[in-house]
């Protein structure tokens, strides 16, 4: 079982959607996870109140963005970090566990 499953997270490809199948589907979103990129811009969608969580780059203290627009939206904004390696991004399971349990 992978680390989303374990908390109930729905794997979406908003590129298979239509542009109001992807707020509807946003707006009843309570956790919006995402790798550093456009991707976690969609947040606008999101009811005040819910959770972006962004993982970023390892040791990045200047990209933050997401951080200044989930602000800007009243949304609650967390992070953890990746790293890059032979294998891609790499995230620290076991940060992560932790980080995902706080939000329940």
């Amino acid at each position: 079982k992978t680390i989303l499953e374990k908390y109930n997270f729905d794997i979406v490809a908003f590129e298979e959607y239509s542009f109001s199948e992807k707020i509807t589907m946003l707006r009843h979103c309570r956790n919006l996870f995402g790798l550093f990129g456009s991707g976690l811009s969609n947040m606008i969608f999101l009811q005040k109140g819910s959770n972006v969580i962004e993982i970023r780059k390892e040791k990045d203290s200047k990209n933050n963005a997401f951080y200044s627009l989930a602000s800007a939206c009243n949304l609650n904004y967390y992070y953890d970090f990746f790293k890059l390696d032979s294998n891609g991004c790499v995230v620290d399971i076991q940060s992560l566990d932790k980080l995902l349990e706080s939000l329940e």
